[in-house]
């Protein structure tokens, strides 16, 4: 609901397709080079730090190797997979721990905005974290507000007292260390273009207001 709810301050149209049949690697991958205007994708990261983990299954061995591991998910998608793919959408919002960790060679946002497909902009965090309360994000953004200007305005009311101004030192430990990488001058485009946004298990579609 929340990944919904907060869109919807942007897009008019926003469609949830959930569980493991669609979040995994192969259909990620499929639908980058659909060319949608925004990408939100909400995943676990790898052991090593530089990927998606789709469809985490309650830590079980499904893969019957004795153990709960990678192997389990649904695929990875890290550097090598976007080398190979259609890299078509815009604007991303990476809800995956340490994806905007620009001091790693290989790292998710720099790849997303800056690897060489038509990304102009990644929003994520240089550890663990990422965003939450979207509302104070895409609100600003449907309004005509810049990426950057919207994300001062999510950070002003989220940075230090999401979880209440008694739990400072929380919102601080989950929200610092969140970042832009590319552009944050640009604003959405507001005719024609559409969005799409992953969940952990649920893939978000949005289409833009005419």
């Amino acid at each position: 609901y929340t990944y919904k709810h907060g869109l919807a301050n942007a897009y008019d149209r926003t469609i949830v397709a959930s569980g493991t049949r669609v979040t995994n690697s192969t259909d990620y991958a499929a639908r980058l080079a659909e060319g949608y205007e925004w990408v939100q994708v909400h995943t676990h990261v790898s052991l090593d730090g530089g990927a998606h983990v789709f469809a985490m299954r309650d830590g079980a061995d499904n893969d019957g190797d004795g153990t709960a591991d990678e192997g389990d998910e649904g695929g990875c998608f890290g550097p090598e997979q976007m080398k190979a793919a259609d890299m078509a959408s815009g604007f991303y919002n990476v809800f995956t721990c340490a994806a905007g960790d620009y001091t790693r060679r290989d790292y998710l946002c720099g790849w997303y905005a800056l690897g060489g497909g038509s990304g102009l902009m990644a929003i994520g965090s240089t550890k663990e974290g990422a965003m939450l309360s979207f509302d104070a994000f895409y609100g600003p953004l449907g309004k005509g507000a810049s990426v950057g200007e919207s994300y001062k305005s999510w950070a002003t009311r989220t940075l230090e007292d999401y979880f209440g101004s008694w739990a400072r030192n929380v919102s601080r430990a989950w929200f610092y260390g969140m970042t832009i990488i590319g552009d944050p001058t640009l604003s959405l485009v507001r005719e024609g273009s559409e969005t799409e946004v992953v969940a952990p298990t649920a893939w978000l579609e949005a289409k833009t207001r005419p």
